[in-house]
């Protein structure tokens, strides 16, 4: 330790140095602080200006095995009003450097803080390398290369706010106010904005699979989730809301995203939650109830106007279904695992798409083909978009353990009509589905030449597979069939007059 001159009422310059060793763990270190001290005995004030401390670290606990901190202020302790003050505070460690300012009053009965604090542009990435722990791989390498923080704290003995508060994350800039209102419960309550985020860059990078390894499937996706952690979520004390101006995940490109959530006692809400998608909006309310023994999910959604095409093409790669959609939706699940939440889930989804198109089968092709089988011949080969197109194809899907009902499919083509009706498991994501496919006697539209002696006859289709491969297949017997009872009851309306007669031997070739 050394002093400059030491004189009542006076400042005082003093420096301390010192080694320090450390057994468990072991870390060895050097500390050095120095500043100047002024004493007011009478007011019982003292201050400490130009405070610096450099403390350089080593031990195999440490990141790298070593580490360097250095820590500057002016400080002041007033004891008459038990108030404490730090103005120009900057502290420095593994490249991270810290700056602000901090009042602390009432300091012997009940503490409150005011202050702010800044963190200068930093990288994250290197921070995390600097520190020996683990950087995340993500699929843009220039994702988590950019932050920095500026806020305005206060708080009293039981409670910390953040307001305003200004995150900056490479391109992503997040404001608002947070809240801490009781730290024994960790009540947090927040109100934030962000221009925008691309969730996907931060995300793992997609890996190729390898030659002859076995293909992911629904059931080893769900084998291999994590169960939701019902002890945490009956813990939480949050309410707030957030907004998000541009928003990118799972490939979807949202705009306008805003969501509340309120959660209390293991019952978690999240309502209103909005977006707007591919020229549509999004409506939903999701429900999670953790207080009995098994977790329970309610969701309610609601998409309109929303263009299926680009949307399907941006989540799944493609696009098999493109139109102007409205689709609501309403489930029940059970269970913390998503395996378990597929298995139980119960409701109801509603669905109509108007000017689009059925994109990876051409059914009025199929149907030619057949025909043309069917009379022996072999259509000319031909370069037809592999499509079908709607004004409008509409449908609702009762879901019962995991397995959803369909009974009154509708499709309105330029040149049949179709319905259908089948199910589609979601556990292991298959379908078995039957349509019957009716040609219009008007015969205008996609693909109506040479189907004249059709016209009216239902045609069945089969529709098998994944819902990521699915298969169509046309029953060519049944439609030779039904061709052939439409040739014989032909002949018979033109032969026989009486009505009676013609009716019954209608009920006769059926």
């Amino acid at each position: 330790m050394q002093t400059g001159a030491i004189a009542t009422g006076e400042p005082v310059d003093l420096a301390v140095a010192l080694d320090v060793a450390l057994g468990e763990p072991a870390i060895s270190g050097h500390i050095a602080a120095e500043g100047r001290v002024d004493y007011d005995q009478a007011r019982k004030r003292a201050r400490v200006q130009g405070f610096e401390i450099d403390g350089e670290f080593s031990g195999a606990q440490l990141p790298g095995g070593k580490t360097r901190v250095s820590l500057a202020a002016d400080v002041e302790h007033d004891g008459a009003s038990q108030s404490l003050l730090v103005e120009n505070l900057r502290v420095a460690a593994a490249d991270l450097e810290l700056a602000g300012e901090l009042r602390v009053s009432d300091l012997g009965k009940s503490p409150t803080t005011k202050g702010s604090v800044r963190i200068e542009e930093f990288n994250p990435k290197k921070l995390l390398a600097a520190l020996s722990v683990q950087t995340p791989e993500t699929a843009d390498p220039k994702a988590l290369t950019r932050a920095s923080l500026e806020a305005t704290l206060g708080g009293g003995p039981n409670q910390l706010s953040v307001k305003p508060l200004t995150l900056r994350l490479d391109d992503s800039t997040l404001t608002g106010e947070v809240a801490v209102a009781d730290f024994k419960s960790q009540a947090l309550r927040f109100d934030l904005a962000m221009n925008a985020i691309d969730v996907d860059r931060y995300l793992p990078p997609e890996k190729k699979q390898a030659k002859g390894a076995e293909p992911a499937t629904p059931g080893t996706a769900a084998a291999g989730a994590a169960e939701v952690p019902k002890e945490a979520l009956r813990r939480l004390d949050v309410a707030g809301r957030v907004k998000i101006a541009k928003l990118k995940a799972a490939k979807l490109n949202l705009t306008e995203v805003e969501m509340s959530v309120k959660a209390k006692d293991g019952l978690i809400r999240l309502k209103p939650i909005g977006a707007r998608l591919y020229d549509g909006t999004y409506r939903g309310d999701i429900t999670v109830d953790a207080r009995g023994e098994l977790l329970r999910t309610r969701v309610d959604e609601n998409l309109e106007g929303v263009q299926a095409g680009p949307l399907l093409k941006d989540l799944q790669g493609q696009d098999r279904i493109t139109g102007t959609g409205n689709v609501s939706i309403a489930m029940r699940a059970t269970g913390a695992t998503p395996d378990e939440v597929k298995k139980s889930l119960n409701g109801v989804t509603k669905f109509a798409f108007t000017d689009g198109a059925i994109n990876g089968v051409n059914i009025p092709r199929m149907i030619r083909d057949a025909h043309a089988r069917i009379k022996g011949i072999k259509l000319p080969p031909e370069e037809a978009e592999q499509k079908t197109d709607f004004s409008e194809l509409r449908g609702t899907m009762r879901v019962e353990k995991g397995v959803a009902t369909n009974d009154d499919f509708i499709v309105m083509t330029p040149l049949m009509r179709i319905n259908g009706k089948g199910t589609a498991n979601i556990v292991t994501e298959t379908v078995d589905y039957r349509v019957r496919a009716t040609v219009v006697k008007t015969l205008k539209g996609q693909g109506g030449e040479g189907l004249e002696d059709l016209a009216g006859i239902p045609i069945p289709i089969h529709v098998t597979g994944t819902f990521a491969e699915p298969s169509y297949a046309l029953d060519t017997e049944a439609l030779a069939e039904a061709v052939a009872k439409s040739k014989v009851q032909e002949v018979i309306e033109k032969k026989v007059g009486d009505d009676a007669v013609k009716g019954l031997l209608k009920g006769l070739i059926k």
